[in-house]
């Protein structure tokens, strides 16, 4: 089965010098594994996506688990790629740099769940004081297929949490969040993970 597959512009953020997961191989490698893993996907935690597990070879990630006594730092901002994006916290960053991926797969979005999300980016600005430039269709939505790879999800286990700051944009409906379902059990999986993890800085 061959889907209609392509790579949504927020997929430009996971490159070997960011403090993202990245893949060491091209996009048509990837994309090849997405294809051939299709019928492995299993629903993911934001209504209209997909999680589709690869193979973790030229797979990184920057999580790392911290020690005991060790200095972690943070970084308040928003994200420059994310259009009227609400300043927060960033990770937690530790000076140590990415580590092979243990557990690797690739998080596809439908069409319409991506239309979705513009939609309510767009109801945002409606109530906003429209200081900056309404939302365009481009910002979420970046090819004609019918599928589009956003994000890379590679970890040091197999179930890793979403980041608490990320969950809670999806469930607020902020700028850059999705609907997602998520339980209170679920939350604070999150926040007690990533009080033990840290995303590595990046160079």
């Amino acid at each position: 089965m061959t889907i209609s597959l392509g790579f949504n512009v927020y997929f430009n953020a996971f490159t070997s010098d960011s403090s993202k997961s990245h893949f060491s191989g091209t996009r048509e490698e990837l994309a090849i594994q997405v294809q051939d893993n299709w019928h492995k996907r299993t629903p993911g935690n934001t209504v209209g996506s997909v999680i589709v597990p690869v193979s973790t070879e030229g797979q990184y990630t920057p999580v790392v688990k911290l020690k005991n006594n060790q200095t972690v730092f943070g970084t308040m901002g928003a994200r420059q790629y994310i259009p009227g994006d609400e300043p927060a916290v960033s990770s937690h960053h530790v000076e140590r740099g990415k580590s092979p991926a243990l557990f690797s797969s690739v998080i596809v979005y439908s069409r319409e769940a991506l239309i979705g999300d513009h939609k309510s980016s767009v109801d945002r600005w409606e109530k906003s004081d429209k200081k900056k430039p309404a939302p365009l269709l481009s910002d979420t939505v970046s090819t004609i297929e019918d599928w589009e790879i956003v994000m890379l999800k590679n970890s040091l286990t197999e179930d890793e949490p979403q980041h608490p700051v990320s969950l809670a944009r999806n469930i607020l409906g902020l700028a850059g969040g999705s609907p997602t379902r998520a339980t209170l059990e679920e939350l604070a999986r999150s926040v007690f993970y990533w009080a033990t993890h840290a995303m590595a800085a990046h160079q």
